[in-house]
């Protein structure tokens, strides 16, 4: 496991918009990946964050297929020794298992964030980054890795502190 912990910068639901606040944030924090859970809009969007660290990004309800990336609907990949499952729909969880030793889902299509921890991984919710549906107004989430285990923080982008924790 790494020695440090491994930062990532989560985001859903921009819808073509990507508010110069996700950038200073995830620039700031230092993330060493970004994940993506769908409803990009536009294909400015990822070049604007493939620019910052990888990126991992998954097709949402929403995205047009002129994206100019082929966007796969779930994404199964491992992040400093901990396996994630990137999925744009929760609902979709219910019907086929997670990839085994799952330790962080992160969804999206809410548009309202959310962390919560469901038995044996961390479930992962940034809200939207452009469009939100809650009182929290737009958001994104950090999640750090660290011994093997998933943190994670939502951030208000008008704010600078995180609103909800889960461990």
């Amino acid at each position: 496991m790494p020695a440090t912990p491994f930062l990532v910068g989560v985001l859903s639901d921009t819808h073509g918009t990507l508010d110069e606040r996700v950038i200073s944030v995830f620039t700031d924090a230092g993330v060493d990946h970004i994940v993506h859970a769908g409803d990009v809009g536009s294909h400015g969007v990822l070049l604007a964050l493939e620019a910052i660290a990888p990126l991992t990004v998954v097709r949402g309800n929403m995205d047009p297929a002129v994206l100019g990336i082929e966007l796969r609907d779930q994404e199964s990949l491992v992040l400093a020794d901990l396996r994630c499952l990137v999925i744009h729909e929760p609902e979709r969880l219910r019907a086929a298992p997670l990839p085994p030793d799952t330790s962080l889902v992160v969804v999206g299509h809410t548009h309202r964030p959310r962390v919560r921890r469901m038995g044996a991984y961390l479930l992962v919710n940034p809200g939207s980054a452009s469009m939100p549906r809650g009182p929290e107004g737009a958001t994104v989430a950090l999640v750090e890795i660290s011994g093997g285990l998933p943190f994670a923080r939502i951030v208000p982008l008008a704010a600078t502190d995180g609103a909800e924790s889960g461990r």
